[in-house]
């Protein structure tokens, strides 16, 4: 009936704990069903399987606020999942009238929706299993019990494991590497522990829960892939093996999976701790998943024992799974990088395909020091993951000039963010829905962020860096009451023919509230380009005038943009445009429909070949009391005047091109007898 193995002496191992009722009866019983009786009354009687308080819908609640089967449209009313009615990704609701068929896909040959994969992935990782458990735990009602023990055994009679890897494109698969592992080490044992004790759930619905996590454990050992994909793989790979340890293989499920996870804390990490990826969700994802590996392998030796076997030198024992101390290491590294770029709150910005979460409690329980890391006014370069960040009093601003990234990456290079007064003023678009919509591609593409855009084409790195060797060349300095970041980088439209350009920006914090950005734009055949500058904000009102606009938030805080170039500028502001092009979306991936954001667009209206322009971006609690403004810019050979107009009279900001490329910075402040500097080099890529 259920494909499978299911003969204890399949998938038990005697040894593992001989002195066991069920390994006697295994050994000497001439019934083998019998033994697995025996076993499933020993899981009923004990203690819990998984450190739960280390398993991830714990971590979850706990770090960042978010559960588990009730996050990013994901609605699991228990009623509703006993009922059949399922509020999947994106929100997206289905109705089951004969049972749950895990190829379902609401998506799937509909005009309603853009097809996504993420409704029948989420189905298949049974996010919904957690509330069941916690409702069931709560009232004691059969309803919830009897309806997981009819999604257990459906979903093993008509899920068979795979003989590929399940991560196939053509064809959706219930055992995905990445989803076979969030169920093995999320959703599975959470429920698992609720349920074994439950006198509405049958000895044989807990023997086939065995029976599948073994097939889980097989499944995770075969098929191992990387970067956050393997952080969950080898968690359910843990948890296959510490849960259970007399299974079959489950000493292998477990070694494996720390030393997995001991590796990926070297391979997938930069030095300074920004993971590959750099999409800091997804990072915590994978902190949060190697983190409940390292705990729960802890956990196992704690109340297991040793694991038994080998001989000699080769036995296993405590020390074959022993976590080194620069594991532990890494791991406080990890953790502080992203409150390292954290914003006053403490939430690093949605970067790449991200959301934005809170690190504080991450960052306590990984290093065991609460001393927020993002408090005070420190800005520093963060080189590996390609960050500067700047910091002043209750204002955050990033540059963002590293790599590509080796997976969930946007074309985002030499983005400028900005935060102040608690709000955000110019944001990332943040983790699109993986679904085939315009929208969707437009969030990841260039024209989604806080770029310059030729002849209002998407581009990319004409260098596409997915992984970085070294530091990405970025020239940061903190001097004379100034701070500067610089970087270079150059482009290619995705067009054919493409038009490849040089973009030069550099971020300026110490005049007025805010930021001073400054970009050189040169393309590479001296060609007439026309530049469109994009500033998305996502305010309540976004007012454009002949010298850039004012963004605000009702009753609240406001934010001057101010633009003056080396040629004439226009601007407007686009909110929600799909046509003639794509502008201002960013998305909820909590509801099937995408969000509108105002954006100031900025364009060129001349045909010089070198273009300079700046933009001062100056925030202030109130509508009106700007502490600076740009007062206009000009250009002497190979200098820049900038004009800054302060309360306390005009000052000039200058700027040094050696070789086409920005070298020298210096600032005359009101009143003062001299300029200061600020030189740079070794920031062009």
């Amino acid at each position: 009936m259920y494909p499978l193995p299911t003969d204890p002496k399949d998938v038990l191992r005697s040894r593992a704990s001989p002195d066991a009722e069920w390994a006697s009866v295994l050994e000497t019983e001439s019934d083998p069903d019998q033994a697995a009786v025996a076993y499933v009354e020993s899981l009923r009687e004990g203690g819990p399987r998984s450190s739960l308080e280390h398993d991830v819908p714990r971590l979850y609640q706990r770090w960042y606020d978010r559960h588990i089967g009730f996050q990013d449209g994901y609605d699991f009313d228990p009623d509703d999942v006993a009922a059949g009615r399922y509020a999947g990704a994106y929100g997206i609701v289905h109705e089951f009238e004969d049972g749950v068929d895990w190829d379902a896909n609401p998506t799937r040959n509909t005009d309603e929706y853009a097809y996504t994969v993420e409704w029948q992935e989420g189905l298949n990782r049974h996010f919904q299993w957690v509330p069941l458990a916690d409702a069931y735990a709560e009232t004691g009602d059969p309803t919830y019990a009897e309806a997981w023990e009819r999604e257990l055994r459906g979903w093993i009679r008509d899920c068979p494991r795979p003989n590929d890897s399940g991560n196939t494109v053509e064809r959706a698969s219930k055992w995905r590497t990445i989803t076979t592992g969030i169920r093995a080490s999320w959703t599975w044992p959470y429920a698992f522990d609720t349920f074994r004790q439950s006198e509405h759930v049958s000895d044989e619905a807990l023997w086939l829960f065995v029976c599948a996590m073994r097939e889980h454990g097989i499944h995770l050992l075969e098929h191992p892939t990387g970067w956050n994909f393997k952080t969950m793989e080898a968690n359910g790979l843990a948890h296959a093996g510490s849960m259970f340890p007399e299974l079959r293989g489950a000493r292998a499920f477990l070694s494996t999976a720390v030393d997995r996870a001991i590796a990926e804390f070297e391979r997938q990490f930069y030095p300074d701790g920004f993971q590959a990826e750099l999409a800091p969700s997804y990072a915590a994802v994978c902190v949060t998943n190697l983190y409940s590996v390292l705990r729960n392998a802890e956990f196992h030796i704690e109340r297991f024992g040793s694991p038994p076997g080998g001989v000699g030198y080769a036995a296993a024992g405590a020390e074959t799974i022993e976590i080194p101390d620069r594991t532990w290491d890494r791991l406080q590294t990890v953790a502080e990088a992203y409150g390292r770029i954290a914003t006053p709150e403490g939430r690093p910005p949605a970067l790449h395909d991200s959301w934005t979460f809170p690190v504080g409690a991450m960052i306590a329980e990984c290093t065991g020091d609460d001393e927020p890391v993002w408090k005070g006014e420190r800005s520093e370069l963060l080189p590996w993951g390609g960050y500067a960040v700047f910091r002043n009093s209750d204002r955050y601003a990033l540059f963002d000039a590293g790599p590509h990234g080796t997976a969930h990456q946007h074309d985002d290079a030499l983005q400028m963010l900005a935060h102040a007064e608690g709000e955000w003023f110019c944001i990332d678009p943040g983790q699109p829905k993986y679904d085939d919509s315009a929208v969707s591609s437009h969030v990841q593409s260039s024209a989604g962020h806080n770029v310059v855009l030729a002849d209002g084409a998407h581009h990319r790195s004409a260098e596409v860096v997915r992984r970085t060797e070294e530091p990405f060349p970025i020239a940061f300095e903190n001097a004379n009451e100034l701070t500067v970041a610089v970087a270079k980088r150059r482009f290619e439209t995705l067009t054919e023919p493409s038009v490849a350009f040089d973009h030069e920006r550099l971020v300026l914090q110490g005049i007025g509230r805010g930021w001073l950005v400054v970009d050189r734009l040169e393309p590479v055949d001296d060609r007439p380009v026309e530049w469109e500058w994009l500033w998305h904000t996502p305010v309540d009102d976004l007012a454009p005038d002949d010298e850039g606009a004012l963004a605000a938030y009702e009753g609240g805080p406001s934010m001057r943009i101010d633009v003056a170039g080396s040629m004439p500028l226009e601007t407007d502001a686009i909110t929600g445009r799909l046509d003639p092009e794509i502008r201002g979306w960013r998305p909820r991936t909590d509801e099937p429909e995408t969000e509108p954001v105002p954006t100031l667009r900025v364009r060129s209206t001349g045909t010089e070949s070198a273009v300079r322009a700046a933009t001062l971006l100056e925030p202030t609690p109130g509508a009106d009391e700007f502490d600076a403004r740009l007062g206009g810019l000009s250009v002497d050979d190979d200098t820049w005047f900038l004009s800054i107009e302060t309360a306390e009279g005009a000052e000039t900001v200058a700027l040094a091109e050696d070789g086409g490329e920005l070298s020298m910075l210096e600032r005359r402040p009101v009143g003062a007898d001299r300029a200061r500097r600020i030189e740079f080099e070794g920031h062009s890529r």
